[in-house]
């Protein structure tokens, strides 16, 4: 009898969902990292957090922050496949890197022929799901590094139990920013440069990348051949104030420095592609990572969005600020959040 009991209830849930359409809220990963790392400001703005809820409130105004407030779930499947991102942008006229998306019913040498008639060395591949530059593999200039690092994002994904699809891109050269839109407005630009150590005779590359502090993230994905290509491997004792580039991959949890970007520095024309592809992609927020030699020419010179993260961390930019540009960026924030 109990058990019949519970079946129905079940049911009585199921069917419950199914009519009001239910959609799993979005979880914020950093609980509202901007009110943790400035509680001061919050409490100076009389903005209240509740951890317990999830919300914030400011002048009667209550807000939860770990539900759909920022985007909706169909707006951050478009983002969380990166393949159907680049699809999408480059269907509106946006430049991204020419891709390829790795056809699991081919075999290798398919694939292979493929992306060998249409892309151009050197390739980056990565799984189409994924933060924080995990899986990430850049500079490949050969067939035989290329299928090495699929075959190992593929045993991965089996060992996992996902079925990621990979991406396969054209490398674009270039220096690497970060921008944040939120609301429809560009509230922050940062660039960011690859992970480093720098030597000072004493202790070894594994031991200086340990001690890392040139960022507040510690590297996680560095690039043997990178490395080698430099002369040093992990027990290399390297030089005073010799500069050991890690990796290429420049994500601030990766270990990239930043660099603040004034917006008054940014060519018009990719100010308002940002925000265009924000307006796109139907997002509330987002971090665009765009690629380019001078973000002060326009995109259809130089330069390539490889990638918008629906979940941007919105912390990032307060890392390149000095004091007067931290408030104006905290200001701004809430003051969109709360309206």
């Amino acid at each position: 009898m109990r058990r019949a009991i519970i079946y129905i209830l079940m049911l009585i849930l199921i069917i419950y969902i199914c009519i009001s359409g239910y959609k799993k809220p979005i979880q914020t990963k950093e609980g509202f990292s901007l009110c943790s790392r400035f509680p001061d400001y919050c409490n100076k703005k009389n903005i209240i957090v509740n951890t317990k809820n999830k919300t914030l409130s400011r002048d009667g105004i209550t807000l939860g922050y770990d539900t759909n407030f920022f985007n909706d779930p169909e707006s951050n499947y478009t983002c969380n496949e990166k393949d159907i991102t680049s699809t999408l942008l480059s269907q509106n006229n946006i430049s991204v890197p020419n891709f390829y998306v790795w056809d699991k019913k081919q075999n290798i040498l398919n694939n292979v022929q493929y992306i060998n008639k249409n892309l151009k060395f050197p390739l980056v591949v990565k799984p189409t799901i994924g933060t924080q530059g995990y899986g990430i593999k850049t500079n490949i200039k050969n067939n035989n590094d290329l299928t090495k690092q699929v075959q190992f994002l593929l045993d991965k994904q089996n060992k996992k139990n996902k079925r990621n699809n990979i991406l396969i891109e054209e490398q674009i050269s270039g220096k690497d920013f970060r921008i944040t839109v939120y609301k429809g407005d560009i509230i922050g630009i940062v660039k960011r440069d690859s992970p480093y150590v720098i030597g000072n005779s004493k202790k070894t590359l594994s031991e200086l990348i340990n001690e890392h502090k040139y960022s507040k993230y510690k590297p996680h994905n560095i690039d043997k051949n990178l490395l080698t290509k430099q002369n040093v491997d992990f027990e290399t004792i390297i030089p005073a104030n010799k500069k050991i580039i890690l990796s290429t991959v420049n994500n601030f949890h990766n270990g990239a420095s930043l660099t603040n970007i004034p917006l008054n520095t940014v060519h018009t024309d990719n100010l308002y592609m940002f925000k265009r592809t924000n307006q796109i992609l139907k997002k509330k927020i987002s971090g665009i990572d765009y690629i380019s030699d001078n973000i002060a020419i326009p995109y259809y010179q130089q330069g390539a969005i490889i990638e918008v993260n629906e979940a941007p961390d919105k912390v990032i930019h307060t890392y390149a600020f000095n004091y007067d540009e931290k408030k104006n960026y905290l200001d701004t924030f809430f003051n969109k959040f709360f309206n």
